[in-house]
């Protein structure tokens, strides 16, 4: 089969690149630049440059493709910059598609909203923009197929794992810096997870048309819980200790507001927000204060108690679980990590992919 992967500079699109290619299909990466086209020709690709965004695009290079792949994004920092070119490089795609081919569109599981995010919504800035962008770009590769009669799939992808994706490294390299390992999550909560093996089988699936056009959720079916998906990453013969989540709601508007400036302010860095913090009310700031004092003295005494030298704590934790709407079947456990160590071994990826534990 030949498949065509626009933006397969990507991690997720260099993964699969790579693992499709593996399994026999003509893999033809299609990126923006040279530099990113001279990353993947180390993998011996034949690599195409085009960028799908422009007015006037190259578009014969998709001539041959039984499926075409937008896993592309504009990252511009200008929400209506980005949202106009989005819309024109899946317009672009959509239409140099062959007639008898399939184009899948990548999207994320933020477009399921309050489903996925819960209270989130409410409390922590950009989620209600990002949701908005997915959904409009659903809505414009939805609009561009049904127009031109093309056979569109839409993935709202979980939250992909795989032997070159960052988060399976940042599990891995924690999981070898401390022992035991303390986590702060429910280990039985399914965790939305999919594997960059069950996207490939999903793209092959579109490619043969055994499954109806339309949009699915794209996760690994059945779920993985958070304790297959951290046992499988971090280092062999590390132990973990679960932690409960803690769930208390803020009271009151201002306090939440407080609490999510109070983020930013730690991801930032306090040193460089001095300008800010004096022309802050008095009330915010002796808030803020007090607040840090006490989150810094409580994690001191719980490290203490419970011996831990190191929380790892994902946003991707405090997610609801979502209901899987596969496009095919999805491979075992079994399968996905042993292909992942494969990958990984072959390709020097330096993902971590030990044996799978026990379902």
């Amino acid at each position: 089969m030949n498949i065509a992967i626009i933006g397969a500079n990507s991690a997720v699109g260099t993964e699969l690149s790579v693992l499709l290619d593996r399994r026999g299909h003509d893999v033809l990466p299609v990126v923006r630049n040279r530099l990113a086209a001279s990353f993947l020709r180390q993998f011996e690709f034949d690599v195409e440059l085009a960028d799908f965004s422009d007015p006037d695009p190259k578009t014969s290079v998709l001539d041959t493709a039984d499926v075409v792949v937008v896993a592309a994004r504009a990252g511009d920092d200008n929400l209506r910059v980005r949202s106009r070119t989005n819309r024109r490089l899946i317009t672009n795609a959509v239409r140099a598609t062959p007639r008898d081919g399939a184009v899948v569109f990548f999207s994320s599981i933020s477009a399921l909203g309050r489903e996925l995010h819960g209270s989130q919504m409410d409390t922590v800035p950009g989620i209600r923009n990002y949701i908005y962008e997915k959904r409009e770009a659903e809505g414009t590769f939805r609009d561009e197929c049904d127009r031109l009669g093309k056979s569109g799939y839409t993935f709202r992808l979980g939250h992909v794992f795989g032997a070159n994706q960052e988060r399976t490294r940042d599990i891995g390299r924690t999981g070898k810096t401390t022992d035991p390992l303390a986590v702060t999550v429910d280990p039985n909560a399914p965790s939305n997870v999919v594997s960059t093996a069950t996207v490939a089988e999903s793209i092959v699936a579109c490619g043969r048309h055994t499954a109806e056009p339309g949009r699915y959720t794209v996760v690994n079916d059945p779920q993985w819980s958070w304790d297959h998906v951290l046992r499988c990453y971090v280092a062999p013969g590390t132990t973990i200790r679960y932690f409960e989540p803690d769930t208390a709601e803020s009271s009151g508007r201002l306090r939440q507001v407080i609490d999510v400036g109070w983020s930013l302010l730690e991801r930032i860095g306090g040193d460089r927000l001095y300008p800010l913090r004096v022309r802050l009310p008095e009330r915010i700031e002796s808030y803020a204060l007090a607040k840090g004092k006490r989150e810094y003295v409580g994690t001191q005494i719980a490290d203490l108690r419970q011996g831990r030298e190191r929380d790892l704590h994902l946003s991707i934790f405090e997610h609801d679980p979502v209901r899987p709407e596969s496009v095919t079947d999805t491979p075992s456990m079994a399968e996905i990590v042993g292909e992942e160590r494969e990958m990984a071994d072959a390709f020097d990826f330096p993902g971590v992919a030990p044996s799978p534990p026990d379902r």
